[in-house]
């Protein structure tokens, strides 16, 4: 039963969010073409006003009075070309003002889909390591720090998440794997290198060096041989 709560408020959720953001849509359709709509009027304007000014300047020779008049009109155009690039500026801020909010709904909405598929991850600790190492992971495919800054849907961490685990997994995988390969050497003992044999080898040859020479130079050295062995 309350799985099924879950998920009809789940599904009322996606519906509301899908909803707002068709009517964002449609906004900011309306908004651009308004835009446009003002661009094109001012674009006329200031054409008009560039056009006639060499006509105002053969008027005031011909007909004052014409000039006058025109001049007037002229006044009123600028006037007019002023309110339209006002109204587009404030325009363009509203919708720029709409964005940005969307965005930030956005962020919210995938940051708690995120903490739903990822638990731990509410340890802020834990979070942390696994972003730099996701990070680490996207910069070596050739992301750069702008494309990770806008990394926020939640589908593309986890699926980034995901990638980041596998190659993880199979670095430690390919690590035992050469391990096994190469086992690490056993040294038996009385080998020639163990200082053992080597004292052994030692004392033969003073021996073989005391029974032919008879010297009791040679007789000493092997006795303190045996004796340091010992």
């Amino acid at each position: 039963m309350r799985q099924q709560d879950y998920t009809r408020k789940t599904t009322e959720a996606a519906e509301l969010t899908k909803q707002a953001q068709q009517e964002r849509q449609f906004v900011q359709q309306e908004y651009g073409q308004r835009i446009n709509q003002l661009d094109n009027l001012s674009a006329a304007l200031y054409q008009e006003l560039v056009g006639n000014q060499a006509e105002l300047a053969k008027l005031i020779e011909t007909d004052p009075q014409e000039y006058l008049r025109q001049q007037q009109r002229m006044s009123q155009k600028a006037a007019l070309l002023n309110q339209v690039d006002q109204q587009r500026q404030a325009i363009d801020q509203i919708r720029k003002n709409e964005e940005e909010k969307a965005f930030h709904e956005s962020v919210k909405v995938n940051e708690a889909k995120l903490l739903d598929a990822l638990p731990d991850w509410r340890d802020s600790t834990k979070r942390g390591a696994e972003q730099r190492e996701i990070a680490q992971h996207l910069i070596s495919l050739g992301y750069s720090p702008d494309e990770l800054n806008s990394l926020t849907d939640h589908r593309a961490v986890l699926i980034a998440r995901k990638a980041m685990l596998w190659d993880r997994a199979q670095a430690v995988k390919s690590k035992q794997t050469q391990e096994q390969k190469t086992p690490p050497k056993v040294v038996k003992p009385g080998t020639a290198n163990s200082p053992t044999n080597a004292k052994t080898q030692q004392i033969q040859q003073l021996a073989q060096k005391a029974k032919r020479s008879g010297r009791d130079d040679d007789v000493v050295a092997l006795l303190m041989a045996r004796s340091d062995r010992g």
